[in-house]
């Protein structure tokens, strides 16, 4: 039944995409949702060695179409975010709303950035897939800090936890959060880079009956791990997706999240070193 019920919205969601790009070309709108320099801005990085690479994406955060209560809405905005257009640009990205759909395009990449909940059946599929050779990034933060027009309990919101939790343990990793942190934007150090977090979690290594490995750095707000003959990196938050760290402005954006420190510029290029490194593998 809940299969089913995915697989409406998926279908709903597809024919609400066409109806939108069809109705823009109508009313000589296209450029909005087909990457117009206008409504669009991506990346100012090198340009891509991974075109043709197959990337599969799924996520509940508002990267390829701004938030919008209806389609006339979203037609007219202009707050796209540059993370969206650039991953379109550097790879060849299918954005899917169901796990299924992503694996079936054998990508050779999955990314996960605060994902809508699992099914234990799709718990067990994406564990399958990477078992088999999968290469996944996931950003699992356990308390977002996500601006949004809808309110908690939308079903359009953002996603406000991970609950990845029982795939974690099963690698052997416990996802930890000290609710004490301040609600307030601090840096963290990632090899050579910086990053902005909010109340981030981290991880603890524990036991676990399988020969899965895992390592964590930057105090723990990463995790590598290799699961059978694939491997996955986990990033235990999500601030850092933020489209303010990108050099944009959000139309929804909360001014306590802005930090104007030059250490953060090229966060944006951090994300993206960090899923070519994945391809190069």
């Amino acid at each position: 039944m809940a299969n089913k019920k995915r697989k409406a919205k998926a279908a709903v969601m597809a024919v609400t995409t066409a109806l939108t790009v069809a109705i823009g070309t109508v009313l000589g709108l296209s450029a909005s949702m087909t990457g117009g320099a206008d409504m669009r801005a991506s990346l100012d990085i090198a340009p891509s060695p991974f075109k043709d690479r197959k990337v599969a994406m799924l996520t509940s955060l508002p990267l390829f179409t701004p938030e919008a209560y209806d389609i006339a809405d979203q037609l007219a905005a202009t707050n796209y975010h540059p993370l969206g257009e650039t991953l379109n640009q550097r790879y060849a990205l299918g954005v899917h709303d169901v796990l299924e759909a992503g694996l079936a395009d054998d990508p050779e990449l999955l990314i996960l950035a605060q994902a809508r909940p699992f099914t234990p059946d799709e718990l067990v599929q994406f564990d399958d897939w990477l078992r088999a050779g999968g290469e996944a990034l996931v950003f699992a933060d356990p308390m977002l800090h996500w601006p949004s027009i809808f309110h908690y309990g939308d079903p359009r919101r953002p996603e406000g936890v991970t609950l990845l939790s029982p795939l974690f343990a099963h690698w052997g990793l416990e996802q930890r959060i000290d609710e004490n942190q301040p609600e307030e934007t601090w840096l963290v150090r990632v090899d050579s880079d910086i990053v902005p977090v909010m109340q981030a979690g981290h991880f603890v290594i524990q036991p676990t009956d399988t020969d899965d490995s895992c390592t964590v750095r930057a105090s723990g707000l990463i995790a590598d791990c290799r699961v059978g003959k694939g491997r996955v990196q986990v990033i235990a938050d999500a601030e850092m997706l933020q489209p303010q760290y990108f050099g944009i402005d959000s139309d929804h954006a909360d001014p306590g999240h802005t930090h104007s420190s030059a250490e953060l510029h090229g966060t944006g290029a951090v994300v993206i070193d960090w899923i070519d490194a994945m391809l190069s593998r």
